[in-house]
């Protein structure tokens, strides 16, 4: 059995772990073309037990099921993405920095300085939300270029913001995902997440994310699944 565990550092909610981040380190365990569903919130600097039985993966803190992933095959459409002046102008329409319910979350928190910073507004003239950003210091690399879970992480919570879904109405979480990274993001480089939406159904909206370079590059994409929490 392999064990993983999420560092404090790399919450969402104050007290688990950033949804896209620990997507990322099991599917650093489960291998390409892994599909992740989180049961419940991943604790924090506690070790889980990461097991396979035809073709699933499970993800126990010892008898709870915290997530499971398997192996699937998948494509998605993929927009255009938004120039980097596009992307800074429309931060500065970021819905979280008049109401966010997890101000501290490593990839779109207002209230700490040694996250990813993204702040996804709306894109002027478009249906996108889009961010840009620099990786902070001490985040792991793999010679010069970001680590996995670092990218699952930046291509997490722009599918938060993209949803048409009224924030006040509370917070929602990542409850599925799946991504394609498609070439290194290098450690000091500047990037562009962004986020379109994909419909809804009940409590349960979907969007697909992406990561470009300076260039419009496509590197990384995602599909995602989003759950409104109940009362």
């Amino acid at each position: 059995m392999t064990t993983i565990t999420i560092p404090s550092r790399f919450n969402g909610p104050v007290d688990s772990g950033n949804g896209g981040y620990t997507c990322g380190v099991i599917a650093g365990v489960v291998g390409p073309g892994a599909e992740v569903t989180l049961r419940r919130p991943p604790p924090l600097d506690t070790p889980m037990g990461v097991a396979e039985t035809d073709g699933v993966w499970s993800v126990r803190h010892g008898d709870l099921l915290v997530a499971e992933a398997e192996i699937v095959e998948w494509d998605l459409e993929v927009p255009a993405a938004p120039s980097l002046d596009e992307a800074a102008e429309a931060a500065t329409r970021y819905v979280g920095f008049d109401r966010h319910e997890f101000p501290i979350c490593f990839t779109c928190g207002i209230d700490r300085d040694d996250g990813l910073g993204i702040w996804p507004g709306r894109v002027a003239g478009s249906d996108l939300v889009a961010s840009p950003w620099s990786a902070p210091e001490g985040v792991r690399m793999i010679d010069g270029a970001l680590a996995d879970e670092i990218v699952w992480a930046a291509l997490d919570c722009p599918g938060a913001w993209v949803s048409a879904r009224d924030v006040s109405l509370g917070p929602i979480v990542l409850g599925r995902m799946a991504a394609l990274i498609l070439a290194p993001l290098p450690g000091d480089a500047v990037f562009v997440s962004y986020a379109w939406a994909r419909g809804d159904d009940g409590r349960k909206s979907y969007a697909g994310t992406a990561v470009a370079d300076e260039r419009g590059r496509v590197l990384a994409y995602a599909r995602q699944t989003w759950i409104e929490l109940r009362d």
